[in-house]
């Protein structure tokens, strides 16, 4: 899903994208589709049953049980918002749509796509009823890459306020 929106976003035909994307999907599934024999062969019906219900069952809320059912905004609240920026907001809907679409063509591909990662994963897991703060573990690497560009966005324009931290942490950390 992530390829699949980066890839659109970067200007990819879709049934190009579709067909590239599809040929790895299949090449992918040997593996896991090698173990879910072996599994079955085991564990039988009743191993199949519990499957289809963790999996498919879990996203089309049609669960025997519930497990882990929270509300709308619980994927919101699992993660820690780090910073607010205040932008005024102007009501030209065109212009706004202009000036993303540009900033999205333009942006550098591995910020694209980590931001993509996060997004696409976000938004995949608040569909499903069910909702763990473990399904956004995915999106943390991103985040942190995110958080990383910020740590150097500040030692470069705050470079006096970062040495000065990062003198007292050692400190507080030996005394602690």
């Amino acid at each position: 899903l992530v390829t699949g929106v980066f890839l659109l976003l970067r200007g990819v035909n879709f049934f190009r994208a579709f067909l590239l994307l599809s040929a790895w999907a299949i090449l992918s599934l040997i593996l896991p589709f090698c173990w879910y024999i072996a599994a079955y062969q085991q564990g039988g019906e009743e191993f199949l049953a519990l499957v289809m219900e963790e999996n498919f069952g879990r996203m089309t809320n049609t669960m025997s049980y519930d497990s882990c059912v929270n509300p709308w905004h619980y994927n919101f609240v699992t993660l820690y918002i780090f910073s607010f920026t205040y932008h005024k907001l102007s009501i030209q809907p065109a212009a706004w749509w202009k000036r993303f679409t540009a900033w999205i063509k333009n942006m550098d591909p591995v910020d694209l796509f980590a931001l993509t990662s996060i997004v696409a994963t976000f938004i995949f897991y608040c569909i499903p009823q069910s909702k763990r703060s473990v399904y956004l573990m995915p999106i943390y690497p991103f985040i942190a890459y995110f958080l990383a560009k910020y740590l150097f966005y500040l030692l470069k324009k705050l470079s006096k306020v970062i040495k000065v931290y990062g003198s007292i942490l050692p400190l507080l950390c030996f005394l602690l």
